[in-house]
């Protein structure tokens, strides 16, 4: 046949006709290897065709095939061992010999070949062979002295029970002059496609289709009619309860309208501006700068000057002196959630130039000292992280022993030793949560796991454990919504497993549709729970979901039921690679003296050239 298979197709071939063989249909199973076009088949499939021959006893058939295996790979011992077989059946004893000859020499010192790791459960020993060559020479001289001299060399090799057996019988049978039957491979035994590949068979396409976007009059392509796509299933999102508070929407950030006035221009002042912070350095009128002969001084009681950056005191009818100077814009402000780890940010000042004169660079605000802010509390450590950065193999060393304190049950200095981390990375910010979970740190583990979220969006984990801490606090409709990002996060996957990433747990959808039914529950939409654990019932795929039976159970009699929560061991650890390689290892090794030349101190450079002359 001229036409060839991919290797997709050539694989699959392979494995129907395998799967054919293994169940008795040996005719069927030679069918279907013998559909693969040569210029597809390798020198395993070859054998296969080969075996099925030999075992149909189509001899010469099966000969032809051996020979085509090892033509393609000459170090393919079984086939020609096999081959030899099929001859000697076929009373042709000299070709027979050597092909045992070579199968022997594909050996190489070898007292056997193990094929279990191309995909053949069996050995293939140097006794067998040496055995069937003594059996050929007793059937072409009629010689059996001859046959028991070669015969006796099997005692030097590597031997099995049935070896052993086989071997005295052939030596009687010889001294009686009977000529013995020969080894031959296991008849059950094939080659087989690596597993690998046959798992890998039905894997997704993630390249899809070639599809026409585009067509130009009048040509011949036409554009095909448009496909429906899969979509991840859109559940209704819950009324919410009139037990739960009303979620509030953040403040919106200001907008800066400067003010025109007829009799001055001066720096526009935000129209909402917030009264200053208590723990401002402004606060105090005291400590402002005060104006002397035109001057900006320091007021008394600090040694330190300050520069200059409040404007000058107000003019007449309240309003700010003029300057002829266009305004400065103020700093804008950043909108969203303050970071954990920052301080307290000032309302916003406006600053005008240096005098009235517009003269000299634009003053900038006097230094905030640290210690005069009160920073927000962090959800992770209140005393706040360190200022200085760990590097990677400290972040590693830190986090391998905060895994082997958990594991040995103190989870309180487990937390202790991730908070200590300045910037932590999306997984300990996972692990940090999880352990303010167990220790009914509720509030604190659902901010955590917002920032671990925040650092790495498609943590389908990190959504399911922060659902879970929001459940824990009632807030029934805020964990819908993040059990319904998990879930969206799986992408149309039944599971996602964390194991190759450190976390030795499976995620599965029907555990995070089991959360929403119970969410439903309590937000008193009994139709929905039922459906949506209806549809986690029939995705259930592992013991523990037997748990979403009993569930159902429950839900009809209108009861509720348990928060499917993640086990202790679902944290994620370092790399093991890492792990292992944080000792130092000291390649160069430490000096040492190979040579040395003894004389005095003041004799210096000649005497130690004098020693080395002599």
């Amino acid at each position: 046949m001229d036409s060839i298979l991919t290797h997709k197709e050539t694989i699959l071939t392979w494995h129907q006709g395998v799967t054919a063989f293994d169940r008795g249909s040996h005719q069927e199973s030679l069918d279907i290897l013998l559909q693969i076009p040569e210029a597809s088949i390798t020198s395993r499939i070859f054998y296969n065709i080969g075996h099925i021959y030999l075992f149909l006893q189509e001899y010469t058939k099966a000969a032809k095939n051996f020979e085509a295996a090892f033509e393609k790979d000459c170090h393919l011992a079984a086939a020609f061992f096999q081959c030899g077989v099929a001859l000697f059946r076929n009373n042709k004893f000299n070709q027979a010999r050597k092909m045992f000859e070579k199968s022997k020499d594909c050996l190489r010192d070898s007292q056997y070949i193990d094929y279990k790791a191309v995909g053949m459960t069996c050995k293939l020993y140097r006794c067998e062979i040496l055995f069937n060559i003594s059996t050929v020479v007793a059937a072409m001289t009629k010689d059996p002295e001859w046959a028991l001299d070669m015969l006796s060399e099997t005692d030097k090799c590597e031997k099995e029970p049935n070896h052993v057996q086989s071997i005295q019988k052939a030596k009687n049978q010889l001294k009686d002059g009977v000529t013995p039957s020969i080894f031959s491979l296991p008849e059950k035994e094939l080659f087989r496609p690596p597993k690998d590949k046959i798992e890998n068979i039905n894997k997704t396409d993630y390249l899809g289709q070639s599809k026409v976007v585009h067509t130009v009059p009048g040509s011949s392509v036409k554009k095909p009619a448009k496909q429906k796509e899969e979509k991840v299933i859109d559940l209704p999102i819950p009324k919410r309860s009139s037990l739960e508070p009303p979620s509030r929407k953040p403040p919106g950030s200001n907008m800066f309208k400067p003010i025109n006035s007829q009799d001055s221009r001066s720096s526009p002042t935000p129209p909402n501006r917030l009264p200053p912070s208590p723990t401002s350095p402004f606060n105090n009128e005291s400590d402002r700068l005060q104006p002397s002969n035109g001057k900006f001084t320091n007021p008394p009681g600090r040694s330190s000057p300050v520069p200059p950056g409040r404007p000058p005191p107000s003019g007449p009818g309240g309003r700010p002196s003029p300057s002829p100077t266009p305004p400065m814009r103020p700093p804008p402000m950043s909108s969203g959630r303050p970071s954990p780890s920052s301080p307290a940010r000032l309302p916003p000042q406006s600053f005008e130039r240096l005098n009235s004169a517009g003269k000299g660079p634009p003053a900038r605000p006097p230094p905030i000292s640290p210690s005069n802010l009160s920073p927000q509390p962090s959800p992770i450590n209140s005393r706040g992280p360190s200022p200085n950065k760990l590097s990677h193999k400290e972040i590693i060393v830190t986090w391998h022993k905060a895994m082997q304190v958990y594991e040995s049950g103190a989870t309180s200095e487990a937390l202790e030793n991730l908070t200590s981390i300045p910037e932590p990375s999306a997984k300990i910010l996972f692990n940090i949560g999880s352990f303010q979970l167990l220790t009914n740190d509720v509030a604190n583990a659902q901010k955590t796991l917002e920032l671990a979220v925040e650092k790495d969006e498609h943590m389908a984990i990190g959504f399911f454990q922060q659902g879970i801490a929001l459940a824990q606090q009632s807030s029934y409709e805020s964990a819908w919504k993040a059990f319904d990002k998990a879930r969206r996060a799986l992408r149309q996957n039944d599971s996602i497993d964390y194991k190759q990433i450190g976390l030795p747990y499976k995620l599965y959808e029907c555990e995070v549709l089991y959360n929403q039914s119970l969410m439903y529950y309590h937000l008193d939409d009994m139709k929905l729970a039922k459906e949506v654990l209806e549809l986690a019932l029939k995705k259930k795929s592992e013991i523990r979901h037997s748990k979403i039976d009993s569930a159902m159970v429950q839900l009809k009699a209108s009861k509720g039921f348990d928060l499917f929560t993640l086990p202790k061991d679902a944290v994620f650890k370092p790399p093991a690679s890492k792990v292992e390689n944080i000792s130092k290892v000291d390649y160069l090794g430490q000096k040492k003296v190979v040579a040395k030349f003894e004389g005095k101190a003041e004799r210096g450079i000649a005497a130690l050239a004098t020693s080395m002359i002599y």
